[in-house]
């Protein structure tokens, strides 16, 4: 069945819930190295990297760093784990949409 709607019917519907799930898994991507925030599409990290390797990039004015276990822990920001997954929101965010307006983007 054929529906024609004309321009004042259609409208664009946002689910803020999906769009913030679809980020988180577009930044787990990024943290192991599925993604790059400097690159379209698919990258595949280093497999292995050596201790001389940094698996980390530039974008922007800061480095984002690939997890090297690939271990994210869930656990408060002041937990005693550099790489849990508050901090890395944080970061995630500060670095994708930059340093002036992080605490708007994190609210």
């Amino acid at each position: 069945m054929n529906q024609t709607l004309d321009n004042k019917q259609q409208r664009i519907v946002w689910h803020d819930d999906v769009v913030i799930k679809q980020l988180i898994s577009y930044a787990v991507g990024c943290w192991m190295g599925r993604y790059r925030l400097d690159k379209p599409g698919l990258h595949i990290a280093h497999p292995n990297p050596t201790d001389e390797e940094v698996c980390t990039y530039a974008y922007g004015d800061s480095q984002l760093t690939i997890d090297d276990d690939g271990i994210i822990p869930i656990l408060s920001a002041d937990s005693s784990f550099d790489d849990n997954l508050v901090k890395r929101v944080q970061e995630f965010i500060r670095i994708a949409f930059g340093r002036e307006k992080v605490n708007q983007n994190i609210s």
